[in-house]
């Protein structure tokens, strides 16, 4: 039983470790007559150019002419980190400039698909983590096209990405889900063969 065990473990240790390297998810769900904003994960900027800062805090703008704003965390505008070097859709909606009225977690997010807005003196793979509220808002006021979008960047070991989920949970990347499923497939073929086997 203790081999059984052993054997589960290793197989969901294998899985979670296929689901951390999943970039950044930050998903926005409408929770009554609020929309809330929820991101968290790391960052890989190893293949990506720091071009400059830049001040911000929480916001969506999704009609912005020169990129779309998806930036989550804290209402307190602070100084940011700009990187270039991604790619992806150029916007999620029509909306217009619409500031969180609360939040909390570092402040990050995407301009479209021309830049990454990261914490300041960011450190490539450090954990981020956010929430934002717009009060009284809905994704049709905020503008926001409900939807998945995804932006990515790097190659190999570097690949990184960003994905914005606008009222949709977030779904495991595909490589996560196959490792769940042999585990499972693994799990439940142990099991069997265990119960077949004759006892000595």
């Amino acid at each position: 039983m203790k081999k059984s065990l052993l054997f589960a473990c290793a197989l969901l240790m294998l899985a979670s470790q296929a689901t951390s390297k999943a970039g950044v998810i930050v998903s926005m769900q409408q929770v009554g007559g609020h929309v809330v904003a929820t991101g968290s994960g790391a960052i890989d900027t190893t293949n990506l150019t720091l071009i400059g800062n830049t001040n911000n805090a929480a916001l969506v703008w999704a009609g912005f002419p020169l990129g779309s704003f998806a930036v989550v965390g804290g209402t307190t505008t602070v100084s940011e980190d700009v990187y270039s070097g991604i790619a992806g859709p150029s916007s999620f909606g029509s909306g217009g400039q619409f500031f969180a009225m609360s939040g909390s977690g570092n402040v990050f997010g995407v301009v479209a698909d021309n830049v990454l807005d990261l914490p300041a003196g960011y450190i490539s793979g450090s954990p981020l983590s956010a929430t934002s509220t717009w009060s009284g808002a809905s994704f049709s006021s905020l503008g926001l096209t409900a939807g998945s979008y995804t932006w990515t960047w790097g190659t190999g070991a570097h690949a990184d990405s960003f994905t914005l989920d606008i009222g949709a949970a977030p779904v495991p990347e595909p490589s996560a889900l196959a490792l769940i499923g042999m585990a499972t497939g693994s799990f439940a073929g142990y099991f069997g063969w265990r119960q077949r086997k004759p006892l000595a």
